[in-house]
């Protein structure tokens, strides 16, 4: 028996996102039990109303898509080397 066949567990508990320093959203994730924190940028929360790279419209657009966010989040987790970051072309292919 493989220990790695089980599918992750990936919850995303109720916390406030922040915006960082890079001018990406920064939200918690629980991974298996295990903090993660996963990145989105400015330009892929665009997708979901932002109009400027003001803290206010990032996490205002945040939370309008955080649904989708967080599929497309668990939908990468595993194959993302490092940094956890969605970028906009991450939903391109959600939209249809």
């Amino acid at each position: 028996e493989h220990g790695d066949a089980q599918p992750m567990i990936i919850n995303f508990p109720n916390l406030n996102p922040i915006v960082t320093a890079r001018g990406t959203v920064a939200f918690k994730a629980m991974v298996d039990g295990d903090t993660a924190t996963c990145e989105i940028s400015a330009e892929a929360l665009q997708a979901f109303g932002a109009t400027t790279n003001q803290p206010h419209d990032l996490l205002t657009a945040f939370v309008s898509g955080k649904c989708t966010i967080h599929d497309v989040a668990r939908k990468l987790y595993p194959h993302t080397a490092g940094r956890w970051l969605l970028v906009s072309t991450n939903f391109e292919s959600n939209s249809n």
